[in-house]
């Protein structure tokens, strides 16, 4: 459950921000298709990839496994 909520946070809070996912993509080192099929659910996302996700974000790595999305805090920019 949480592979499919994953996504799902990570393009909220990045929405949140104000960012493109085509600068996500290059902090983390993927293509922007990856970061949309992450978003999606369509690809899991690597365990690898959070702490780049987490940086590229400017927010703390546990913020990504909150129970369920709508209990993630809103971001400030």
């Amino acid at each position: 459950m949480l592979a499919v909520n994953l996504g799902q946070v990570i393009r909220k809070i990045r929405i949140e921000k104000g960012l493109k996912s085509n600068f996500v993509a290059n902090q983390i080192g993927v293509t922007p298709s990856a970061i949309s099929k992450y978003e999606s659910g369509e690809r899991k996302i690597p365990s690898d990839k959070l702490p780049g996700f987490a940086v590229a974000l400017g927010v703390p790595i546990d913020l990504f496994f909150e129970k369920n999305i709508g209990d993630t805090p809103t971001i400030s920019a």
